[in-house]
């Protein structure tokens, strides 16, 4: 093949062990550390090294997600840059973005940054004029790897036209890709909230494990905790009425705008209060009521309203609030009962011969003043200067009341205190 051609080489998306936190993937062979000087061609040729040399041999494919090139990998000769190929109109493919010509054409990593969507392909520019050759290697048997060759080579238009594919589909040039991932979302739900935020969100899709940020519309998130690589927490901020696209970026670039990521902020609504020319708003909303650990030591801390880190003794309870309220806190705990005309009392001599039954002890409570948007309350045991919870295990649950008096409880969370 002519000196100036483009070569392309696809292969399966390989998962790497994990860089930093984001995904990234391999797209192309496995290029051997150590490449013969030498060995490739400029025309159909037969040579090269064999399938069975590859450690991690690959098969035809696209890039599977929108991302980052970070590094890449190629043996020849010669100046040699990665080229970024996108599929265009009537079987063409357009010319993107080409990297630094590589340091390494010995199969050693070469640094990289650019940018490559879903469906792009990588290929090799090699100078017209110039002696460079591209490294290959031998498929026997023929399998699904190909080599892509272009005739003409890249005009100066960009675009690369009439793919030819060589008789015999029996070699694959050595060059593959690291590719950062970038976030794709696939849905938010809820996606609606109201006005004053600090409502969860929950966020699902793929790659998100490297997340950095997320926004609404142009507002960051108030917090976002990264719950797997398909899923995220974000509590939503406070924001005019509008409809706004939520996006997920990483180190691999930001999620794609989709009808998927749509987010909606809503005023509150009110409630007219009969007899009076006041409009009173609706009860407070409670989200993400949670506990930083579920089964710790007690301390000597009264609970306070705290941004610091958990520590080794007590827990952090955190929910969001979408206005100021005050907030109380109630322990209860599972007791043994005896069951004396339908219901669970406490046990004695008299009922020693009743049936067993399981009653709910209310044994405390604790109020702090909340704020709109995200709060943590640091616990460790001690509900006041001379009450503090004794080893064992309890529920605990929140109201939230604001300055309208209108008030709603959360759901139970459950934790043990141990000696």
């Amino acid at each position: 093949m002519a000196g100036s051609s483009v070569l392309a080489a696809l292969a399966a998306a390989i998962l790497l062990p994990a860089s930093a936190r984001a995904t990234t993937v391999r797209l192309g062979p496995q290029v051997p550390p150590s490449f013969p000087e030498g060995t490739g061609c400029e025309a159909p040729c037969s040579g090269g090294i064999t399938h069975a040399q590859l450690v991690s041999p690959g098969v035809i494919e696209e890039a599977p997600a929108s991302g980052l090139i970070t590094s890449w990998r190629v043996a020849g000769l010669g100046p040699l840059r990665l080229r970024v190929l996108r599929p265009g109109p009537e079987d063409q493919w357009l010319g993107d973005v080409t990297s630094a010509a590589a340091t390494s054409v010995k199969g050693e990593a070469n640094a990289a940054s650019l940018p490559i969507r879903a469906g792009d392909v990588i290929g090799v520019d090699l100078p017209s004029g110039s002696s460079s050759v591209i490294g290959f290697v031998q498929i026997m048997p023929v399998d699904s790897t190909e080599l892509l060759t272009w005739t003409p080579a890249l005009a100066d238009d960009g675009v690369a036209r009439e793919p030819v594919f060589p008789p015999d589909f029996d070699k694959e040039i050595l060059l593959n890709a690291d590719i950062v991932l970038a976030p794709a979302l696939s849905s938010v739900s809820p996606a609606s909230g109201s006005t004053a935020g600090g409502n969860a969100v929950t966020i699902a899709g793929r790659y998100l494990d490297g997340a950095t940020s997320v926004t609404f519309g142009s507002t960051p998130a108030s917090s976002f905790s990264v719950d797997s690589s398909s899923q995220i927490t974000a509590i939503a901020p406070a924001s005019r009425a509008s409809t706004v696209d939520l996006r997920v970026s990483g180190p691999g670039g930001s999620s794609e705008v989709s009808p998927a990521d749509r987010y909606t902020f809503t005023a509150p609504s009110t409630t007219f209060v009969q007899g009076g020319p006041a409009l009173q708003p609706v009860k407070p909303i409670v989200a993400g009521f949670s506990e930083s650990s579920s089964r710790w030591r007690r301390g000597r801390s009264l609970p306070h309203i705290s941004s610091a880190p958990g520590a080794p003794v007590g827990t952090t309870f955190s929910f969001s609030l979408n206005e100021p309220a005050s907030v109380n806190l109630t322990f209860t705990q599972s007791v043994p009962g005896r069951r004396v005309a339908g219901r669970c009392v406490a046990p004695g001599h008299k009922n020693a011969g009743r049936p067993r039954c399981k009653r709910t002890l209310l044994v405390g409570s604790f109020a702090v003043p909340g704020h709109a948007g995200l709060d943590s309350v640091r616990f460790q045991g001690r509900l006041s200067g001379i009450h503090t919870l004794k080893p064992g295990s309890y529920l605990v649950s929140l109201t939230a009341r604001d300055a309208h008096g209108q008030k709603v409880v959360s759901r139970s969370l459950g934790f043990t205190i141990i000696s």
